[in-house]
């Protein structure tokens, strides 16, 4: 018998469950979701987790932003953690580089690579350890492997425009396996 966990409530048990792959896709979009997030003014280059949290890194700075988990509300076991994001004061950056994209179209385009679903059918049971901007698209790392996501850039709906947000389709690549991804 073949079990898979995902984010549900359990009403006749009060039982949660979330494997921890929805849960890092949950706090990667909380922190993009967090109002304090406008006060980044480059866009991203590439979101890391830590043992603490995550660090979100640009061309000029880090901004380090610890989870701190929450009891639940309800007092049922396990589930989908309720959790606090701590912005800590940014850092300047190692990586000097240029960016082409505002930091709200990196925002959408991270934002749409958490909700599609391929995501998490090419993820299985790992874990994102990472997300790092990549000339074509993303490479999101997990501790066993890499899978390239391309964004291919669409012409405007309507020509002529001004302001329209860029649109965009997504092409998951299959897993890159490597034992020495460990980083």
């Amino acid at each position: 018998m073949l079990i898979t966990l995902v984010c549900a409530d359990s009403y006749s048990t009060n039982l949660q469950i979330c494997h921890p792959k929805y849960q890092a896709a949950r706090e990667i979009q909380a922190i993009l979701d967090d109002s304090r997030f406008e006060n980044l003014e480059e866009p991203i280059l590439e979101i890391l987790k830590t043992d603490s949290g995550y660090v979100v890194i640009t061309a000029s700075y880090e901004l380090r932003i610890d989870v701190k988990y929450l009891p639940s509300f309800s007092g049922a076991i396990g589930g989908a953690p309720r959790f606090e994001l701590i912005f800590n004061e940014k850092k300047a950056s190692p990586v000097n580089c240029q960016v082409l994209h505002p930091k709200y179209q990196t925002a959408r385009e991270i934002r749409a690579i958490l909700n599609d679903c391929t995501l998490f059918e090419k993820l299985g049971n790992e874990v994102i350890q990472a997300i790092r901007k990549t000339e074509g698209g993303y490479v999101i790392v997990t501790r066993s492997f890499e899978i390239q996501v391309d964004v291919n850039y669409l012409p405007p709906s309507k020509p002529g425009i001004i302001g329209e947000p860029t649109r965009f389709d997504l092409v998951f690549h299959d897993p890159v396996y490597s034992f020495d991804l460990q980083r």
